[in-house]
């Protein structure tokens, strides 16, 4: 029998995914080569542990991607899909953003969304799943899998991307189909400091522009004057000497 897939808390599988496919994003082509194939491991990792595969555990399954079984290195697999994803969780950021685009940006706007939907729609419907029923199911197993109706795995993907496309396409479905709050769905923001341009967790709807504390003090500091900047530098150093002599 083929392998079952392990029982997670989803919860914490979904959040698992989602910091693995930041990771990869913001992954730079500046940045080493063993880093760039780790983030890209952990990422293909995630995504067929979600499928219900277990890759972390047996790197034979490994070979139900077609693009890995052609022989294509991970480097090479990591070059090739990192824009295309990258655009797609851009326009997830921001899907109502032809609401305030110019006419001129209109156009430009339906070229970007189309995109993020062909990747998906290229890549989430290119899984072949098995499922077999569990005929020994006993609801009062201490075993999980024991409690399980069926047993779900993949037999084949065309490309090792297509299991992450496959769990963002879920969660939107959630949102279209269940009418979960989108920012619940689709936990994800894109930095606001212009120089940065690095994806991060929103960990409270409603809140989160910026990707890290520094980001925020710099786009702040950007708007402000130097003696403004200098005036907010004082008061802030006398605010940490008055805590240091009061403790």
């Amino acid at each position: 029998m083929a392998k079952v897939a392990k029982v997670h808390d989803p919860l914490i599988q979904e959040r698992d995914v989602w910091k693995a496919i930041i990771r990869y994003a913001n992954t730079s082509p500046s940045d080493s080569a063993p880093s760039q194939e780790e983030d890209f491991m952990a990422l293909i990792n995630a995504g067929f542990d979600w499928l219900g595969g277990d890759g972390r555990d047996s790197g034979d399954d490994m070979g139900i991607f077609r693009d890995l079984r052609d022989g294509t290195s991970l480097k090479v697999l990591a070059d090739r899909y990192r824009s295309d994803l990258r655009n797609m969780l851009a326009w997830l950021v921001s899907p109502d953003m032809w609401l305030s685009a110019s006419d001129d940006d209109e156009a430009a706007y339906q070229d970007f969304a189309w995109n993020a939907g062909e990747f998906l729609n290229l890549h989430a419907t290119d899984i072949r799943m098995s499922v077999l029923a569990n005929t020994e199911f006993d609801p009062l197993a201490l075993d999980p899998d024991g409690r399980a109706l069926v047993a779900i795995w993949p037999e084949e993907c065309g490309s090792v991307i297509a299991p992450i496309c496959k769990f963002v396409l879920d969660q939107i479905v959630r949102h279209d189909k269940c009418g979960e709050e989108l920012r619940k769905a689709i936990p994800i923001g894109h930095c606001d400091r212009l120089d940065c341009g690095r994806f991060f967790i929103v960990e409270r709807v409603g809140r989160g522009r910026f990707c890290s504390a520094s980001c925020r003090a710099k786009a702040y500091q950007s708007g402000m004057t130097r003696g403004e900047k200098a005036t907010r530098m004082a008061e802030y150093r006398a605010k940490m000497k008055e805590m240091a002599s009061s403790s």
